[in-house]
C-alpha cells in the first residue's frame, strides 16, 4: 500500500529540510505547492501583491492534488509538502489519499513562536523559492489562523529529530577505525590579506576536514546548512572545489592527533549537530560547528566552518554568540 505523507506545520517549521532530507532519499515523491507558485509568479509580496496569492495558488493546489492522486494510484509513496494549517484541509486532503489506496501519515512539525520568528528572519533575507517574506505580525496572523493538529493521528517530528540523529550515528560508527593522517581546507580569518592565524583564535577554521584511515580510505567533516543554522556532517571525499579561492587553503594538518579513534561523543544544539568529540590515539579532538568573528573577538556558534580544538577546555573560555 503506498503512504501519503502530510505536513502540518507554520511556515519555517522545517517541513521542506524534512521532506529533501529524510523522505525524498528514500524515494518519496515531494510536491510542494509554494516551488510551483514561485516558479509561476515569483516572489510573494516582491513581484506580485501578497492579497493576491491565494488565487495564484489555487490551480496549483488542484494540479497538486490530480498528481498525488495518480501517483498514489500508482503505488508511489508521495509527501505534500504543503502546510495544511486548517483541520478542514487535513480531512479533505486525507480522504483524497484514502480514496486513492493509500496510508496517511500526518507528520506534525510544531515549533514556537519565538524560534519560527528568529527563523524567519534570517530567510527573509534569502530569494528562493521557500523564502516567503514574513514579518512578526504576519506570523501572529499565521498563528491565529493555524489549526493544532489533536487526535488526528498526528506523528510529532521534533526539530532536526531523524535525519540529525542519523548525522551523529555516522560519527559515532566511525569508533575503532586508525586514523593517519588530517588534511584541511582552511578558512581564511579575515578577508583583508586573507590571514589564517591569530593569537586570539586558539582553533583552525576549516571549510573541510579530511581524514585518512589505515585502510587507505578518506571520509570529509563539513557543515550542512539548516534554515539559518549548520550542523557537522560526514560526507566522502570529494577533492578540493576551491582551488581558485585564495582565502581557502589546502595544507596537511599535523597538529592534529592521529590514532585509532576510541571514542566518540557527539552533542545536538537547536535540533542541529553541532559537536562532536573524538578521542584520537588518547588525545582530544572537538569539533564545532561555528565561525570565527574577529571583530570580538567572538565564536559564532551553528556556524557553516568546522572549528577544530585540539585543547577542548579553551573552547569554555570563548565568547560564543549562543550558549554552549
Amino acid at each position: 500500500m503506498p503512504i501519503a505523507y502530510l505536513l502540518v506545520g507554520l511556515t519555517g517549521s522545517g517541513k521542506t529540510t524534512y521532506a529533501t532530507r529524510v523522505l525524498e532519499p528514500a524515494g518519496v515523491v515531494r510536491l510542494s505547492v509554494d516551488e510551483r507558485v514561485f516558479a509561476r509568479h515569483g516572489r510573494y509580496g516582491v513581484d506580485y501583491p501578497e492579497h493576491t496569492y491565494f488565487e495564484r495558488e489555487a490551480p496549483v493546489v488542484a494540479e497538486v492534488r490530480a498528481e498525488t492522486v495518480a501517483l498514489l494510484s500508482a503505488g508511489r509513496d508521495v509527501v505534500v509538502d504543503y502546510g495544511l494549517w486548517r483541520r478542514s484541509e487535513r480531512d479533505d486532503w486525507r480522504a483524497l489519499a484514502e480514496q486513492a489506496g493509500a496510508e496517511v501519515r500526518l507528520l506534525y512539525f510544531p515549533v514556537g513562536r519565538d524560534e519560527l520568528l528568529r527563523r524567519l528572519t534570517a530567510r527573509n533575507r534569502e530569494t528562493h523559492a521557500n523564502a516567503l517574506p514574513v514579518t512578526a505580525e504576519a506570523l501572529d496572523a499565521f498563528h491565529a489562523r493555524f489549526d493544532v493538529p489533536v487526535g488526528e493521528g498526528e506523528q510529532v517530528v521534533a526539530a532536526g529529530s531523524e535525519w540529525v540523529r542519523d548525522r551523529a550515528a555516522e560519527f559515532t560508527a566511525l569508533r575503532g577505525r586508525r586514523i593517519v593522517a588530517w588534511t584541511g581546507l582552511e578558512e581564511a580569518l579575515t578577508e583583508d590579506g586573507f590571514r589564517f592565524e591569530d593569537p586570539a583564535v586558539p582553533c583552525l577554521q576549516l571549510a573541510v576536514l579530511i581524514a585518512a584511515f589505515g585502510d587507505g580510505t578518506t571520509i570529509e567533516v563539513r557543515t550542512y546548512q539548516d534554515e539559518d543554522l549548520s550542523g557537522l556532517l560526514l560526507s566522502a571525499d570529494t577533492g578540493n572545489p576551491y582551488r581558485s579561492n585564495p582565502g581557502i587553503r589546502e595544507r596537511p594538518l599535523p597538529e592534529l592527533p592521529t590514532g585509532v579513534l576510541s571514542d566518540v561523543g557527539t552533542v545536538l544544539d537547536q535540533g542541529q549537530l553541532a559537536e562532536v568529540l573524538l578521542d584520537v590515539g588518547g588525545q582530544p579532538l572537538l569539533l564545532v560547528a561555528g565561525e570565527v568573528d574577529l571583530d570580538g573577538p567572538r565564536f559564532v556558534r551553528l556556524g557553516a566552518c568546522v572549528l577544530a580544538f585540539t585543547d577542548p577546555a579553551t573552547a569554555t573560555t570563548l565568547e560564543w554568540s549562543s550558549p554552549r
